[in-house]
């Protein structure tokens, strides 16, 4: 059985497509946490670019 690149687990039957570089196979586990990985940084990005309001 194949295994995970990033973790050395096995691929599964249903391996996720790595965001990284969008042609590695890379177990689901991987897959979820690098979804994860991406969203808190567009989170933190569009926290980022919000307008400060001071209330004076």
């Amino acid at each position: 059985m194949k295994k995970c690149p990033k973790c050395n687990g096995p691929l599964g039957d249903r391996p996720a497509l790595s965001r990284r570089d969008g042609k590695t196979d890379i177990c689901s586990n991987c897959g979820f946490i690098e979804a994860m990985e991406d969203a808190q940084k567009a989170f933190e990005l569009k926290q980022s670019q919000r307008p400060v309001i001071n209330n004076v």
